[in-house]
């Protein structure tokens, strides 16, 4: 993609991956040209590589696409906000809807949300605001989705 598209970021080279397995799953992962990271990012007008986050995060919201870390980059900008995970949850209507769980001691969930409408599309809106001590994470320190949906119910 051009300079400040995003897409997926897919690496080739004599490095990458030279112990992977000879199997189905692994042949999956490389296309035309190299493996297929499965990580959304978009490239610079210098050419630095930004990295936005997982494309099995995305969330599709009445047909749109809402990446988390652009929603979760606007909630951090927010004074009270320490830290904020965003994740799609089940809707009938529109196939998810977004929710999100944030960490700070005075946030509140009102006054959050508006401070989001001017920064966000009606659409990347969050539907579903929580609040907690810290955010729950995998083994590898990473935000565990699933349990932020456990929590948003």
């Amino acid at each position: 993609v051009n300079a400040g598209e995003r897409g997926e970021i897919v690496v080739d080279g004599p490095t990458v991956t030279p112990g992977y397995l000879d199997d189905n799953v692994t042949e999956e992962a490389f296309g035309d040209f190299g493996l297929h990271t499965g990580d959304i990012g978009y490239r610079d007008e210098d050419g630095r590589l930004w990295v936005l986050g997982r494309a099995d995060d995305t969330i599709i919201t009445g047909g749109e696409n809402v990446h988390p870390a652009e929603v979760e980059s606007v909630l951090r900008d927010h004074p009270d906000v320490a830290d904020a995970a965003v994740v799609g949850l089940a809707d009938e209507e529109w196939g998810e809807r977004i929710g999100t769980l944030v960490v700070g001691a005075n946030v509140d969930p009102e006054e959050l949300e508006a401070f989001a409408r001017e920064r966000l599309a009606d659409y990347k809106l969050p539907k579903r605001f929580a609040v907690t001590t810290e955010l729950p994470r995998t083994a590898s320190g990473t935000v565990d989705r699933d349990a932020v949906r456990t929590r948003l119910g």
